[in-house]
């Protein structure tokens, strides 16, 4: 199964999209904030894009595509 990376996953945006497309991809996501009740099988990463975790992470999950959502208010 391809891996999706989504950033701002947290954000209603993100979340709709995200279960969405769980059901055809490995979806993982990376937010600044955590996302309270999200479901099993989205795996989730609390962390600011602008930093080195954020590539941490990236590297780690390796995903095929990443859809950036992410917005700094």
């Amino acid at each position: 199964m391809r891996k999706l990376l989504i950033t701002g996953i947290a954000g209603p945006l993100g979340r709709r999209l995200a279960r969405r497309l769980a059901e055809s991809w490995a979806v993982c996501g990376v937010d600044a904030r955590p996302w309270p009740g999200r479901p099993r099988e989205i795996a989730m990463h609390v962390a600011d894009l602008r930093k080195r975790e954020f590539e941490e992470v990236v590297r780690g999950e390796r995903p095929h595509a990443i859809v950036h959502l992410g917005v700094r208010r």
